[in-house]
């Protein structure tokens, strides 16, 4: 029969495991551990950053929208306006005329008055469908607040479509930074396989202090993803 010597010692310590292998799932913990606070915030940045950048985007069509409807309806009145005014010009024109040479026919008298009637009909038009509308009016109301948006309406939408940008950039930082957390703590993670690999030797340790730094900067990647 074969005699077993055995160290009692050496037995009790590789039962509760040697210090490096201690250290080494204790690594792979927190891995763990940082490694879900991490997805966490870096979903969380990601779905802040699209918020914003939608958030952006409709005000962008917002204003657009409120522009060319606000020109639209300046245009109108401006051309109308500019009609009546040519037909009052040429009316004066022709009763001047008539006043300075005579005008025995009366043709021009027959004509300058119909222009004076038809441009002050015109004026009354474009003084009318020029209005803004009023709140309860055969206008819908998405219609109305669109034509009755003004130069400070303007631009306080464009000072908040900024601050959604200036937020959509400040979230899509903070994403990146957990995503360089993850890529090491991934790193870390392989490291740790190798370490618990090699065992307690020199490439052993030197895999798990190079796992543990990068885990040390992972968790300053997450804590960087905090800050806005």
């Amino acid at each position: 029969m074969t005699r077993l010597d055995l160290d009692l010692e050496v037995v009790e310590e590789t039962a509760k495991g040697t210090p490096f292998h201690r250290w080494t799932a204790a690594l792979i913990g927190a891995i763990a551990v940082l490694a879900s606070i991490l997805a966490l915030l870096q979903v969380n940045a990601s779905q802040e950053d699209q918020r914003a950048s939608l958030m952006a985007t409709r005000l962008s069509t917002a204003i657009s929208e409120r522009v060319e409807a606000s020109s639209l309806l300046f245009t109108f009145s401006g051309s109308t306006a500019r009609d009546a005014l040519a037909l009052a010009i040429e009316a004066t024109s022709r009763t001047l005329t008539t006043l300075q040479s005579g005008d025995p026919t009366g043709v021009e008298e027959a004509r300058a008055q119909p222009d004076a009637t038809a441009a002050e009909r015109l004026q009354e038009i474009a003084v009318v469908m020029g209005a803004l509308p009023v709140a309860g009016g055969p206008v819908d109301p998405h219609t109305a607040e669109v034509l009755r948006a003004d130069i400070p309406d303007l631009e306080q939408m464009v000072l908040q479509q900024n601050q959604q940008v200036d937020m959509a950039e400040s979230w899509a930082t903070r994403s990146s930074r957990a995503v360089l957390g993850l890529t090491l703590l991934a790193l870390a993670g392989v490291l740790s396989g190798l370490a618990a690999s090699f065992g307690a030797g020199r490439a052993g340790r030197a895999a798990l202090t190079a796992a543990a730094a990068a885990t040390l900067v992972a968790a300053l990647a997450g804590v960087a993803a905090l800050l806005p």
